[in-house]
């Protein structure tokens, strides 16, 4: 299907007419490679493509143009009028390159913008300009130092490129640290880092094998030591096995938040006026001891049909009677135990030395 003409408005008329010739390129493949004869409309009114009846005049117009042209027009070539010639146009420059050297152009081009980008690539990511030495460093603690964090992310020590750096990478160093909660890593142009660490904030200290500081959660993240527990409530009696495993570690955490809560509940009564407390054990078998000074309350079994604070209640209102008898007769106890129905109190007096009785 040959290419849609443009639809001007062509008259056929005596040699007497005015007419323009519109010469058109080949590439457009309109009409032929000859030229058109046409005529502008003649009134605005009319438009520039005429009514139909018009076109059809103009069409044959058009073709007898056409011909007249093709035949007075001057044949390329030798002048045989078979269209071959020698080869070659009057208005060509040359022979248009060969597939080959096109090709071989394209991949000479792509090759030497590799290079280039190759040559890019090194430079951004070996020159000593690109290697990360500035540090803006924020901490919600004092356990860990900006001084710290250079050495946990080699930045002193060993070469850290800009462009190289994995954020989440040195999120994930920063975080193995035992007081490290939360950590975040940003680049900060044009060669530094921005580092901001949330640490863990100790709630108690677990005794273990050591003295571990826990968190909320009952997760011991730290050995401390015991200048350092100092004011820190203490929970003891866990087994240190329990959090070898990570199958049991869930239970020893469990273990260590109900210390935790035995000892703000505790706090939350009267009997830390009358009587501060100095650990809380918890046994894996569900008994809880509380260590005041000293005397060792044993408040029996953890009773878990009930709640714990109703059951801490209960042995709270029965201890602080016991406590405040003794204190009436001046002596105090070197155990207390409390039955779980609060009927009775089993107590071992010791009396008290007079230097001491100052300390009730």
């Amino acid at each position: 299907m040959s290419a849609p003409r443009p639809r001007v408005h062509l008259e056929a008329g005596s040699a007497a007419d005015s007419l323009t010739e519109l010469p058109l390129p080949e590439a457009t493949g309109v009409l032929s490679a000859a030229t058109a004869v046409w005529r502008e409309a003649g009134s605005e009114e009319d438009g520039w493509f005429g009514d139909d009846e018009e076109r059809g005049a103009g069409a044959s117009s058009e073709q007898g143009a056409l011909e007249n042209r093709d035949a007075s027009a001057p044949e390329r070539g030798d002048g045989k009028g078979d269209g071959k010639g020698d080869g070659k146009d009057d208005g060509d420059d040359g022979e248009p390159p060969t597939p080959t050297f096109a090709r071989l152009l394209r991949l000479t081009t792509a090759l030497g913008t590799l290079t280039l980008l190759g040559l890019l690539y090194d430079a951004l990511t070996t020159l000593p300009a690109f290697r990360v030495r500035e540090l803006a460093f924020t901490s919600t603690g004092t356990h860990v130092t900006e001084e710290r964090a250079r050495e946990v992310l080699g930045l002193d020590t060993s070469y850290v490129n800009f462009f190289l750096l994995s954020p989440s990478e040195l999120k994930g160093r920063l975080e193995g640290l035992d007081w490290v909660r939360a950590a975040e890593v940003r680049r900060a142009l044009p060669r530094g880092l921005s580092v901001a660490v949330e640490e863990r904030v100790p709630r108690a200290v677990l005794v273990l094998d050591s003295l571990r500081a826990i968190d909320e959660e009952g997760h011991p993240f730290a050995r401390v030591e015991a200048h350092e527990a100092a004011g820190l409530p203490v929970v003891s009696g866990v087994p240190a096995a329990l959090f070898e495993s990570a199958r049991t570690a869930d239970v020893g955490r469990r273990l260590a938040r109900m210390g935790l809560r035995v000892w703000g509940r505790y706090a939350e009564s009267p009997l830390a006026a009358l009587r501060p407390l100095s650990e809380v054990h918890v046994a894996e078998t569900g008994y809880i001891d509380l260590i005041l000074q000293r005397t060792r309350v044993f408040l029996g079994r953890r009773d878990f049909d009930v709640e714990l604070d109703e059951q801490l209640s209960r042995h709270f209102e029965d201890l602080a009677r016991v406590l405040l008898e003794l204190q009436r007769k001046g002596a105090d106890a070197q155990y207390i135990l409390l039955s779980a129905d609060s009927t009775r109190a089993v107590v071992q007096e010791m009396t008290l030395q007079a230097d001491e009785e100052g300390g009730l």
